[in-house]
């Protein structure tokens, strides 16, 4: 891919999407662009963007985690990711993994090449046609409004890995100590969790 084919982009914030129950990832330019778009994503996804972003870090690895781990561990190190195609209103990414013979590319969910890629710090683009395609001009007072709304609902999805990860600490506890009443009752309150996310 050439390079003056690709934008290089930056996550700017995640925020709820009425429209369709979900979360989606407000995308800036790293260059000077009055443009910005979305990307929708999966709630799993928005959860470990945020948590990146937030520069927290989970006492057990996530899958994101585990696949930039896997990558530093077994190659120099991943290049870049690209948003590289749009079909159906689908995107499709690809993470671009340096490895001794040469660039290896991986295709993957845009969502999760860019939840890694935060994870390393690796530069994010996306083809110009694309951006040119999707982004719109956006008011100084809309994205303001919008980017309130992100910031909280990023301390939210950090304030529920948080506790998710502190009821599974004390499921595994209770279980360890073979106090299962204790340990059912975790298990529910998980559940409903998992639920009205």
């Amino acid at each position: 891919m050439e390079m003056n084919d690709l934008i290089e982009i930056k996550i700017e914030n995640i925020f709820y999407y009425k429209p369709l129950q979900g979360y989606a990832l407000l995308i800036k330019s790293k260059t000077p662009d009055p443009r910005q778009m979305t990307l929708v994503i999966g709630h799993q996804e928005a959860q470990s963007i945020a948590l990146s972003m937030e520069g927290l870090q989970l006492p057990r690895p996530n899958t994101h985690d585990l696949v930039n781990t896997v990558i530093r561990d077994l190659s120099p190190g991943l290049k870049s990711v690209v948003i590289y195609n749009l079909r159906n209103n689908t995107f499709y990414a690809k993470l671009q993994i340096e490895r001794s013979q040469g660039l290896h590319e991986i295709d993957c969910r845009p969502s999760d090449a860019i939840a890694v890629a935060l994870r390393s710090s690796t530069p994010l683009f996306i083809k110009r046609w694309i951006f040119d395609k999707k982004a719109a001009f956006v008011s100084l007072e809309e994205s303001t409004v919008e980017e309130d709304t992100s910031i909280d609902d990023m301390k939210r999805f950090a304030m529920e890995a948080e506790k998710k990860i502190e009821l599974e600490k004390e499921l595994e506890e209770a279980v360890k100590n073979e106090n299962y009443e204790k340990a059912a009752e975790i298990r529910d309150i998980l559940e409903a969790f998992d639920l009205s996310n």
